[in-house]
């Protein structure tokens, strides 16, 4: 008998798949957040405990946010 090659192990494997699909759609989610300067990403700053905001994020939104309400 023959032994399997690694693209058959992984397949039989139904670990692998499990984080193959985690991966995915772990990937399809990120891909869904809002863009870093739109109105919805402002609310979700606003919503967001300033604690938890890095220096880019606080950044952003007084780039952003704020003078885009100033004007």
């Amino acid at each position: 008998m023959q032994p399997l090659s690694l693209l058959e192990r992984l397949i039989i494997d139904k670990s692998y798949q499990r984080w193959i699909v985690f991966g995915v759609v772990l990937a399809f989610l990120g891909g869904c957040s809002a863009e870093v300067g739109s109105d919805k990403w402002c609310e979700q700053m606003n919503n967001q405990p300033k604690g938890e905001w890095s220096s880019n994020d606080a950044a952003s939104y007084a780039k952003s946010c704020l003078f885009k309400a100033i004007q």
